[in-house]
């Protein structure tokens, strides 16, 4: 019976001493071993004590890395400055870098919350005011760290966009599966002056967009002349008023010719038809000149 203090004097593997000490109160009542617990750090009379440990970090940090990309075709870009902020624990993290063919990597980065901005934009670029959040942890077990941005999937590495620095009217095409949105590749889409006039063609890439740059101020129309393949043609046209620094976005979805179902009308149907008809035309007259060439003999 009495009054005892336990104190940790080993650490489990891959895990720091902690300094935490308990108080324990042995005592007998009604028959029975009574134990109470107390942590200067908790309240007085608990049945049971939890003492935790901090894992050992090692020194050097892990790498914090995402995409920087243009808006247009997501191509990867390089320059600009993009700096990392936050707490390392109570100790204040900040660290600048910039992108290289599409990349921006952070090194060294320990535990901890940050968000990362931009700075400065590559040249020919305008400055985005995205922000992302990411948060660095250590797994002792695993003995490896963790990289987690926020409003991403688990395994999702972000992309921040810029847009280029406008100097005449753009245009941007992205063309979707009507029935899943995902991107279509082959799609080509023709631009058209006020009279009609085809001025340019332009193909969508893997990643579904295609577009039209350096449009000079005016009216023009755009439509899709072929469909990637397993796909009908959109029959959607598109007029576009174009005015300097402009920019405008539209998409277009596609259905597979697969869901579609047989066709019992409209032209195929009708070409179907006629071609039957003239075949029984033809067999009819084929038919009523052998009759006569009988007669006649």
């Amino acid at each position: 019976m009495g009054n005892y203090i336990i104190r940790e004097i080993t650490a489990p593997n891959r895990y720091h001493l902690t300094a935490d000490t308990v108080l324990v109160t042995v005592g007998y009542q009604n028959g029975s071993v009574t134990k109470q617990y107390e942590w200067p750090q908790y309240a007085r009379g608990y049945d049971e004590a939890t003492l935790e440990n901090d894992p050992v970090l090692p020194t050097g940090g892990t790498t914090v890395t995402f995409n920087k990309v243009s808006k247009f075709g997501a191509l990867p870009l390089s320059g600009g400055t993009f700096v990392l902020s936050g707490m390392a624990g109570e100790v204040p993290f900040e660290q600048a870098a910039a992108a290289q063919s599409g990349k921006v990597s952070f090194t060294g980065v320990p535990v901890g919350e940050y968000a990362i901005r931009e700075q400065s934009a590559p040249g020919g670029y305008l400055l985005t005011d995205k922000t992302i959040r990411v948060t660095v942890s250590y797994d002792a077990e695993q003995t490896d760290y963790a990289v987690a941005f926020a409003d991403y999937e688990p395994g999702v590495t972000p992309a921040l966009e810029n847009q280029p620095v406008p100097v005449s009217a753009m245009v941007r095409i992205y063309k979707v599966d009507a029935a899943t949105a995902k991107p279509l590749a082959g799609a080509e889409f023709t631009l058209y002056d006020a009279s009609g006039k085809a001025l340019r063609t332009v193909v969508s890439g893997t990643n579904g967009y295609a577009w039209f740059q350096g449009l000079a101020n005016g009216s023009y129309t755009i439509k899709e002349t072929k469909a990637p393949f397993g796909y009908t043609v959109s029959p959607v046209k598109f007029n576009v008023m174009a005015v300097t620094g402009g920019y405008t976005e539209f998409t277009v979805s596609n259905i597979a010719q697969s869901s579609l179902a047989p066709a019992t009308g409209g032209e195929n149907g009708v070409l179907g038809f006629s071609l039957m008809g003239c075949a029984l035309a033809l067999g009819a007259l084929y038919a009523a000149r052998n009759k006569k060439r009988r007669e006649n003999t």
